[in-house]
């Protein structure tokens, strides 16, 4: 495309692009996905779960510090939630408690170091996405305008035309 040949209005047209160029990069580097951001969001998975479970075992331990041995269904209720083991300040208790929490961290870590991994697995893809929308971000609004400006030169253009054609003019052709 030879840039002396543009009308005006197509200048105009190319000096938007170039401007609306830098707003879409500065949009796109804000929210393109990076290798610490799919670690970071691993490893806040991972401590969410960690404080899940830390709320839930201190849910646990008030509710069975405040239960008497005499209130059987408070006591039973308890020992179901425990996993059998009523007295948190028993050996058996703490051994409990130490199977239940080894298992945990296992799960946990499995399934963070699984998040992990299939972020970094999907980050090509996603930094491809983001690039992709940033085009489209860029040309869609750009292409948009050039139509409705070409659409109305043309509306513009047959209006021009129907005032020099004589048949409308008002004056008899012969």
């Amino acid at each position: 495309m030879n840039l002396k040949k543009l009308n005006g209005w197509q200048r105009i047209w190319a000096v938007i692009a170039g401007l609306w160029l830098i707003p879409t990069t500065w949009i796109v580097s804000q929210s393109f996905p990076t290798e610490s951001q799919v670690r970071s969001n691993a490893q806040q998975v991972f401590l969410e779960a960690q404080e899940n479970r830390r709320q839930k075992d201190e849910e646990i331990n008030n509710h069975c510090r405040n239960i008497s041995e005499g209130d059987v269904l408070a006591y039973a209720k308890c020992w179901q939630i425990n996993n059998g083991t009523p007295e948190l300040n028993t050996d058996e208790a703490k051994a409990a408690n130490e199977r239940k929490n080894s298992h945990f961290w296992k799960e946990n870590m499995e399934a963070a170091e699984y998040n992990l991994n299939t972020g970094l697995a999907e980050l090509p893809k996603q930094q491809v996405q983001a690039i992709l929308k940033g085009i489209l971000l860029w040309a869609l609004p750009l292409m948009a305008i050039y139509l409705l400006g070409y659409s109305a030169a043309w509306i513009r253009s047959g209006f021009k035309n129907f005032k020099s054609d004589s048949r409308y003019s008002g004056q008899d052709p012969d």
